[in-house]
């Protein structure tokens, strides 16, 4: 992006108007244009936007002075205590629009509230209210406060060190705007270092696209003298990262580095930049960006903690709150350095005035036409532009404004213009909507097949239509792009199918040819016919490099692609196996368990060309990938317990040891699955001495950690710790993240169920700390359950969100056990819709079949879910069919608190037998459990609530588990037990006392936000001691 664009440049690169009616002659004249194209024709390649935002720097545009008339007019009927609604009728206008006017006068006017603009106007007539003064505002219409505050943040680097701003917004609201606003001040004002690039959807196969993009735009504005000062030894690796800069420095570009060497590279550059002025970096679209860019923004986060550099973000908070790993590396990073959230809010009444004023000029704007243009714009800037350009298209009276054919939607606006451009014009938009990021001025020849000289009026007619914008690169490149994401899909989704095919053909393969394989198969997989040679390739070349840096999603993705253009029979399926990794981690982690038919297709075609072939291992290997994809992918137990037995029958009989270990653990691992609890135990511990003696750590590593989770689930607490230390112990010794995260975090919960719930939640920080691969794993699950044990619900909820979200809302059944606990916590807050909302999701999810014993804490959830709500007859049932089910498949670390559920359910409902027959079990199950803490205070919970005992021996019970569950830091549970002594005191006539215990039991609930259990408790507080 261009750090200098003018307000009138950025004004009509967002906007459906021609270019002419939104800038001065002297600036939107074509002649000046083709100069600029006809300078890179002779070798000059500086673009004139530098010049162009010269030139606009001279004029200011229009802006409001003071209160406008309508505003007065809302002012004065504020004095007579009206309502919006009241106002609006009066008025003639929509209450959204009175909401603008308030909101414009209390920011013109300095107040912070609907009170004082009422006082105020009973002491000032119409007259003097509007000619009261407005605040001072920068030239760009109203973002001066985003501004500010972004360039507060990057003053603050100077003495904190590395910091992340993220600008949200709604599609056409003005973050890339902003940015170039806030770029140009960072450049020129402060004397920053300013690097930009925007993310593009076809580049989430491609390592790092969005920081070398970034970096790329610097280093190219560079000579080979200052390239080599700044990179100075690392000029090597800067080249083999960067390989366009290699015509700079001469020589040729070193093999891809891996990510790691990647990261390390990017961030000496910026250390070195950082040394003599603040770096701004500014990552457009950010929520298009590859999984790869953002984990290295937190790795960079890390490296450069004292550097003074700014990282900009803008992003559309829907999309970026389904990339699951964005939100992970923001959250973890706002436990380390500084993030902060500037978000775009849509424009208030007044500065659509202002707006409007910029674009058609003054004498046409009135309030009539500002109402108009913000009830059917809410504000947006997009839309409000492409309103205003429509009236003047139309010749439309302003000061009465109305469209008769106007279409709703921007898209179905932007169709309608593209209904004007020629042919070669609207070509030359649809191929640039296909490459969905900015294209080089050598790109856009390559791939249309023109001459440069060609370009020239087509892109004249795009840029005059508000429809693509000219960026200059420094001099060196000029980049051309559609305008914006929305413009851009329309123009895509309005394409024929037959001509996307041909310009991602012809993207892919000019990319292809310049050694950007990742980037050339995305293209080529949207644009390849069935079985194409060229597509095949380059989807096998990019798979090869994704199993080598490790990639396992982009090789997911690419797999899926290649499932789409490579016939099912064809021989080349076999090349497609041989590029891909046969790490055994990669089979037994199972993260195939999103989108995995494309890849289930992929590995059936393997199968079938191999089927009956003298090749084993290999048939072996093909067999065990699908029954992990059956099992954890589609949720076919049946299938994947076959196909895995088929696999184990292949490696055993070709002689291979590790490999037929690794089926057997496959099988383990089905255990768990279908709720086989004790098989998963049985299996696993069979399998410990034969991975020992084949001596290979990561098999041990996953057989350990199976046995760890099989001996968990049945409450041997201690043997669990042991067993999970060892895993991540192996996994951190042979650099597995992946299943380092898996261990730690698996074993949080363990400590959560035994009773240490504070080593739990440390263990939690520690893996947050860390950061390894948090979303890829199963963490955010797991940490949801010791936040919601120590009555952290809030927190608990937000892990819930983040697992949820993980796959774009494509919750996958292995990550389905966090919702219970999700519902649960967001029951205790008070948010029924939001409990019921997660476990409408888990129903969906396991109405078939179990998974493991997801379903039955679903119905445990349930049951605290209907408590809550106050149907406790509901409640009981639903937690008596949780705690058998729980018990029966020997799950006895969850069900013991299922147990105390029935328990206290049943003691408040009246319902003796349903308590004895849970305190029967619950006396089974403790004897069974050894060094539990957690289950003792449950037990005494359980004891409290005995109808069958005295009010003394209830009280003894309920004090003991109140204080055994704060030292152990179970501060609801502790809640609910000081309740139980509160009804105890209060029947042995101790007033005091359990007034005391009500008030601890509510200061508990309050501290964890169990707003419905707080106000349980004061109402039961008044009612004992009336």
């Amino acid at each position: 992006m261009s750090s200098s664009a003018s307000p009138a440049t950025r004004y009509a690169r967002v906007s459906p108007l021609t270019a002419k009616s939104v800038l001065p002659t002297f600036i939107s004249g074509t002649g000046r244009f083709s100069t600029r194209l006809k300078r890179l024709l002779s070798g000059d390649t500086r673009s004139s936007v530098t010049e162009v935002d010269r030139m606009a720097g001279e004029r200011s545009l229009p802006v409001g002075a003071g209160v406008t008339k309508r505003e007065a007019e809302v002012l004065d009927l504020l004095s007579q205590r009206l309502s919006n609604g009241a106002i609006a009728a009066k008025l003639v206008i929509s209450e959204r629009t009175v909401e603008s006017h308030v909101s414009s006068l209390l920011r013109k006017l300095g107040g912070t509230n609907r009170r004082q603009l009422t006082e105020l106007a009973g002491r000032n007539d119409k007259s003097e209210g509007a000619n009261l003064p407005r605040r001072s505002s920068v030239r760009f219409i109203g973002r001066g406060p985003e501004v500010q505050s972004l360039v507060d943040s990057l003053a603050e680097t100077q003495t904190q060190g590395f910091r992340v701003a993220l600008v949200v917004g709604e599609p056409g609201v003005g973050k890339t705007r902003l940015t170039d606003e806030f770029a140009r001040v960072a450049k020129d004002d402060k004397g920053a270092t300013v690097l930009a690039a925007r993310a593009f959807a076809l580049g989430s196969t491609t390592a790092m696209a969005t920081w070398v993009d970034a970096l790329e735009s610097h280093l190219r504005s560079l000579d080979a003298a200052q390239l080599r000062r700044l990179c100075g030894p690392w000029l090597r690796d800067v080249v083999a990262l960067v390989p366009r800069i290699s015509e700079l420095v001469g020589g040729h570009p070193a093999e891809l580095p891996s990510q790691r060497q990647a990261v390390e590279t990017l961030g000496h550059v910026l250390r070195r930049l950082a040394s003599s002025s603040p770096v701004l970096v500014v990552l457009d679209d950010a929520h298009l960006a590859d999984g790869s860019s953002w984990n290295a923004l937190e790795r960079l986060a890390r490296d450069l903690a004292d550097s003074p550099v700014l990282v900009v973000l803008t992003a559309r908070p829907p999309e970026l709150n389904d990339v699951a790993l964005a939100r992970d590396v923001l959250a973890r990073l706002g436990d380390e350095v500084v993030v902060q959230r500037v978000a775009v809010p849509p424009l208030e009444a007044a500065q659509v005035e202002e707006l409007a004023r910029a674009l058609v000029g003054p004498d046409g704007v009135g309030d009539s036409l500002v109402d108009w243009i913000m009830a059917r714009s809410w504000g947006n800037p997009l839309y409000a532009i492409g309103l205003l350009r429509a009236l003047v298209d139309e010749g439309a009276d302003l000061s009465a404004p109305s469209l008769h054919a106007l279409p709703e939607g921007l898209s179905e606006r932007i169709r309608s213009r593209l209904a004007r451009l020629d042919r070669s014009a609207a070509a030359l938009l649809e191929l640039l909507a296909v490459f969905g990021r900015a294209a080089t001025a050598a790109e856009i020849v390559w791939t249309s097949d023109l001459l440069l000289p060609d370009l020239i009026a087509p892109l004249e007619a795009l840029i005059d239509a508000g429809l693509v914008i000219e960026r200059d690169r420094h001099g060196r490149d000029l980049t051309y792009d559609v305008t914006h994401p929305m413009v851009s899909q329309a123009v895509y989704h309005g394409t024929t199918g037959v001509r996307r095919r041909v310009y991602h053909r012809s993207i892919a393969k000019h990319l292809r040819a310049t050694g950007r394989l990742a980037e050339s198969s995305s293209h080529l997989a949207r644009g390849a016919d069935l079985g194409d040679a060229e597509a095949v390739d380059a989807l096998q070349s990019a798979l090869q490099e994704a199993g080598r840096l490790g990639a396992y999603p982009e090789a997911h993705a690419i797999l899926g692609a290649l499932a789409n253009v490579l016939p099912p029979r064809d021989e080349r399926w076999l090349r497609a196996f041989d590029a891909l990794s046969d790490e055994a981690q990669w089979i037994l982690d199972h993260r195939g368990d999103v989108d995995a038919e494309p890849c289930i297709r992929a590995m059936q075609a393997m199968d079938a060309l191999l089927a009956g072939g003298g090749d084993l291992v290999r048939r072996g290997i093909v067999k065990l990938r699908l029954a992990s994809l059956y099992s954890y992918g589609i949720g076919d137990t049946e299938r994947a317990a076959s196909v895995a037995a088929d696999a184990l029958s292949l490696f055993e009989v070709s002689g291979d040891k590790a490999r037929a270990l690794l089926a057997k653990i496959e099988l383990a691992a089905h255990h768990n699955v279908v709720g086989d609890l004790r098989g998963l135990e049985n299996a696993a511990a069979l399998l410990l001495d034969e991975a020992e003696e084949i001596g290979d750590p990561l098999l041990l590593m996953h057989v350990t950690g199976w046995l760890a989770l099989g001996r968990s689930f049945s409450g041997e607490f201690a043997e669990a710790n042991q067993l999970f230390r060892r895993s991540t112990q192996i996994a951190t010794e042979n650099d597995e993240s992946f299943h380092r995260t898996w261990s730690q975090s698996i074993h949080a919960t363990n400590l959560t169920m035994q009773g240490d719930v504070n080593g739990a939640l440390a263990l939690v920080r520690q893996v947050e700390q860390e950061g390894a691969r948090l979303g890829e794993s199963i963490f955010h699950e797991c940490a949801s359950i010791p936040h919601w044990a120590a009555g952290q619900f809030a927190e608990s909820l937000k892990h819930v969100e983040s697992a949820v979200n993980w796959h774009q809302g494509r919750l996958a059944k292995r990550r389905g056990f966090a919702l219970p606990f999700g519902a649960m916590a967001a029951a205790e807050l008070g948010d029924p819709d939001t409990a019921q909302r997660l476990l409408r999701i888990a129903r969906s999810l396991y109405r078939d079949a179990n998974f493991v014993v997801h379903r039955d804490l679903t119905v445990w959830a349930e049951s605290v879910a209907a408590g809550l709500d106050g149907d406790l007859q509901t409640a009981l049932q639903h937690a008596m069919r949780a705690s058998d089910a729980l018990l029966q498949v020997r799950c006895r670390a969850y069900a013991g608190p299922a147990l105390a559920e029935v328990a206290e359910i049943a003691a408040d409902v009246g319902d003796p037998d349903a308590f004895l027959a849970a305190m029967n079990a619950f006396e089974r199950l403790a004897a069974q459990l050894d060094d539990a803490p957690f289950n003792r205070g449950l037990a005494l919970l359980v004891k409290s609530c005995a109808p069958q005992i005295g009010d003394a021996e209830r009280l003894t019970a309920a004090a003991a588990g109140a204080d055994l569950f704060i030292e152990l830091g179970y501060d609801s549970y502790a809640g609910r037990a000081s309740c139980r002594m509160g009804v105890a005191l209060a029947n042995l006539g101790e007033s005091g006392r359990s007034e005391d215990a009500f008030a601890q039991a509510e200061r508990l609930f309050v501290q964890c936000g169990a707003v419905v259990r707080a106000a349980r408790a004061a109402e039961l507080s008044r009612s004992c001691l009336r």
